[in-house]
């Protein structure tokens, strides 16, 4: 018995030590002394339980010693359920664990209290959830497919005006890209064309006036939320501008309005080929070269897909340019992808590590460690260039894209060129929808050291960069041409 007891206030005093500590660090986060004190405090009040409970007994007190016996001896295992308790609910509540049903509206109820209660932007965002709620509803229960119910999804959080909350499954397909449009002055203006497109009659520096008898500003409305929704004005446009000279799902042509550079006016039809071109081999998605000042130039498209793979590639790239006087790190159109990806990026440019933000949450969750807040930081990582840098930035640039060039600006690194990014941060939540589908929301609330938000502002260049018509016709490339200026000290 004497074991037995030994045996309870060793286990009982750990228990209680570490559910003091787990309650220090939910609230300090991890600082070591408060954790540390908490866990003593904790384990100092058990054993002195305990010590009291043998006093009884030895009193003679024998009823009340076992009361009190089996109350230390019941703590541990209470402490345990409601910290596993807890942990469930929090998941559950995020929408990170599900029932699974095919009831739609109780899958959509889950999704409305996940964004409700998780949903970082609330206060910037001026969308009152509860009334996008009672008009949904009715919506939900009239579906009578899961397609249906999938498109209904997508118009909720579109609502939301966030480029982290969008319908992600099931996606449009894109089945042939002609080609892209960007903005000048308020025109769409044709940016790149594919051999189809250039075989049809179009050219770079057209600007398109309709597609398929749609205004450019109608036909970017009409389009999936998915393939334009952002977080700012500039970056949902630059979005819905990249996507219009593009056949989706089953569509296999396209009526394209154009005014050339003499101003006639045409029409032109794109035809998806009957057959699809066969895809080669794929080179590197992370390329670099040198440009004739022998500045170094990396291309950066994504952060999505394998960390492993892109990071090889931009070490390939940086390993061949160290000797280059300057480098021009080229973000343009990066969407984003992995926040980690980006931080092994920037290191090859850091000598120290450094904290260049700070995001909260609404929840704590497990895989955040509880936290209500946690520190960003990018740290050193193999051979470092030292030469001087500029980083390229656009308005389709955003989410951990716009924090690999935070991380160079705010350290100093680098120099911004180009034009406000997408002003898109929220480290997004996955949440399962019936019938095979999956939408995502923003969780995390990304700010600056000195306060200001990412999201719905960006990250306004320190030289910013205006392209004309003339520009786009010529073949010319202003931001990279500015940087260069920047970098060569003109």
């Amino acid at each position: 018995m004497v074991k037995l007891g030994r045996v309870i206030v060793i286990v009982g005093g750990l228990v209680g030590a570490l559910f003091s500590a787990a309650a220090a660090y939910l609230l300090t986060g991890p600082a070591p002394l408060p954790v540390a004190l908490a866990a003593l405090v904790g384990a100092a009040i058990y054993g002195g339980l305990w010590r009291q409970q043998r006093r009884i007994s030895a009193r003679g007190n024998q009823r009340r010693a076992r009361w009190l016996a089996s109350g230390l001896m019941a703590l541990p295992v209470l402490l345990t359920a409601a910290f596993a308790g807890g942990t469930v609910y929090a998941l559950y509540n995020a929408g990170q664990i599900l029932v699974p049903t095919d009831d739609r509206i109780a899958n959509f109820e889950r999704l409305w209290i996940a964004v409700r209660d998780n949903y970082p932007y609330f206060d910037i965002k001026n969308v009152d959830w509860n009334a996008v709620g009672a008009r949904f509803r009715p919506r939900v229960a009239a579906a009578s497919t899961d397609e249906e119910y999938h498109a209904l999804v997508a118009e909720m959080l579109y609502e939301l005006r966030d480029g982290h909350a969008f319908l992600a499954q099931p996606h449009p397909v894109e089945t042939w890209r002609f080609g892209a449009l960007a903005d000048v002055d308020g025109q769409a203006v044709i940016a790149a064309l594919d051999d189809v497109a250039r075989a049809a009659g179009l050219a770079r520096g057209d600007i398109v006036t309709a597609i398929n008898g749609r205004s450019v500003d109608n036909a970017i409305a009409a389009l999936h939320p998915t393939l334009h929704v952002a977080s700012t004005p500039w970056s949902e446009r630059a979005w819905g501008l990249h996507n219009l000279l593009v056949a989706w799902d089953d569509a296999r042509e396209l009526a394209v309005a154009v005014a050339g550079a003499d101003g006639t006016a045409r029409t032109v039809m794109l035809v998806v080929p009957s057959q699809l071109a066969q895809m080669g081999e794929l080179g590197p998605i992370i390329t670099g070269r040198r440009l004739s000042s022998d500045i170094g130039l990396i291309r950066i498209p994504t952060f999505g897909g394998s960390s492993e793979a892109l990071v090889a590639e931009f070490d390939a790239a940086l390993d061949a340019l160290m000797d280059a006087p300057a480098l021009i790190l080229d973000a343009r159109g990066n969407g984003g992808g992995s926040s980690l990806t980006a931080a092994e990026m920037a290191g090859r440019l850091l000598a120290e590590p450094f904290e260049y933000a700070r995001e909260c949450y609404r929840q704590r969750l497990p895989a955040r460690l509880w936290l209500a807040c946690s520190a960003r930081q990018v740290h050193p990582r193999g051979p470092r260039y030292d030469g001087p840098a500029a980083v390229l930035i656009d308005a389709r640039t955003g989410s951990s894209a716009e924090e690999f060039a935070l991380m160079l600006i705010e350290s100093g690194r680098a120099v911004a060129v180009g034009r406000t990014s997408g002003g898109s941060a929220g480290n997004p939540l996955a949440f399962p929808l019936t019938g095979g589908g999956s939408a995502r929301f923003s969780s995390g609330d990304l700010r600056l050291l000195d306060g200001r938000r990412l999201e719905g502002q960006g990250i306004a260049p320190a030289v910013p960069v205006r392209w004309t018509l003339d520009d786009w016709r010529a073949g010319a490339d202003p931001d990279i041409a500015a940087a260069e200026r920047l970098l060569a000290g003109g």
